[in-house]
This record gives C-alpha cells, structure tokens and sequence, in this order.
C-alpha cells in the first residue's frame, strides 16, 4: 500500500471512538457498520482524495482511480497471505465461513511471486 495512504487510513482509525484492534476501522456516527455506499461516500473516497493531494504537495504521482473498499480489502487479505498468517486468522479477519474459499482467492494472488520463473519440468522417471 502506498505509504501516504496508509498513514492517512492509520489518521482515519485514531479518530474514531474505539482504537481497540478488532474495532470497525470506518464505522458510522453511531459505532455501527457502514453500507458499501455510505463507506464509499463518506470514507473511502475522502481518504483516496486527501492521499493523492498529500502526494501532489510532494510532487509525486497521485493515486490511481478506482480505488475501493473491495480493492483495499483483497490488497489486505493478500498481504496476510503473502506474509504467512495463519489461514484460520485471514478467514476470520475476512468474515469467510470456511478457509477453502479465503485460500483459494487470496493464495492464488502471490502464486506467481512465490513460485518465481517457470521451467518446464519433466515428470519423474521419464528422461
């Protein structure tokens, strides 16, 4: 995630009600869990907008557009994977029933990290 982005979400989480770690990290006015559209309204694109002015007062190239609470969740989940947490803990972050479907999603983005360059390889025995 980019660095301004990152410390604007962290401003974001410090000024809500709660900063205990399981807390909702954009809840509504009242604690409560926000819709997709009022996350988007109201959270999310602020904070996209204020990142990318931070990064042009810096000179630097703003955000790409489409940002999105989907996006920002699956580049989470993946960075969870990627970093080895345990898949019962990314399941549970996630809010998935079951750690089949959160590997089979999120394992697969770092697939082609992890494995590096591809070389043919000839099955055993068989030369």
């Amino acid at each position: 995630m980019v660095a301004v982005l990152r410390e604007e979400l962290t401003t974001h989480k410090m000024s809500v009600r709660s900063a205990e770690p399981d807390a909702l990290v954009c809840p509504t006015s009242t604690g409560s869990r926000r819709d997709k559209d009022n996350a988007r309204e109201r959270v999310i694109r602020p904070v996209v907008k204020r990142a990318s002015e931070l990064l042009a007062e810096r000179g630097q190239e703003p955000l790409p557009d489409g940002i999105s609470a989907h996006k920002l969740r699956h580049t989470f989940a993946s960075l969870l994977v990627a970093c080895g947490e345990d898949p019962a803990y990314v399941m549970a972050q996630m809010g998935h029933t079951g750690p089949a479907f959160t590997l089979r999603v999120y394992a697969q983005s770092d697939a082609p990290r992890r494995r590096g360059p591809r070389t043919p390889q000839r099955p055993p025995g068989r030369h």
